[in-house]
């Protein structure tokens, strides 16, 4: 059969292919919708524990996701994920520098000691 100047076979219609092409798109919505629910369900799931992680794995969903459109509708979420990261980080960057000066100040107080033990020491041993 001559469709357009190309030999298509009797079985290969504009028909079947069209709706070859209609599943194939529902497809990709159904991947696209699935990503977007992930995505979601990470943002409401990630805990301060979790948050380096759930960021990553959101962020490849996102890179899943084939066109912008889709990708504006994620926006949102990867928004509250950063912003979650942010304020967790620093908070936990306050207490890694609280805990150096506590464990700081630990090892001075430990030298100060073992000074003035071996002070001691000195004077007994004469």
């Amino acid at each position: 059969m001559l469709e357009f100047g190309i030999v298509r076979s009797p079985g290969d219609s504009l028909s079947s292919r069209l709706a070859s092409r209609l599943r194939q798109e529902a497809h990709v919505a159904g991947l696209v919708a699935a990503a977007l629910a992930e995505i979601r369900k990470i943002y409401f799931a990630t805990t301060k524990r979790t948050i380096r992680h759930d960021l990553a794995h959101a962020i490849e969903l996102l890179k899943a996701i084939p066109t912008e459109a889709d990708r504006e509708k994620a926006r949102v979420y990867m928004d509250g994920l950063a912003q979650l990261r942010s304020e967790w980080g620093q908070r936990s960057e306050v207490r890694k520098a609280e805990t150096a000066e506590t464990l700081t100040s630990h090892f001075r107080r430990e030298a100060l000691l073992r000074r003035e033990t071996d002070h001691v020491r000195d004077i007994a041993l004469g």
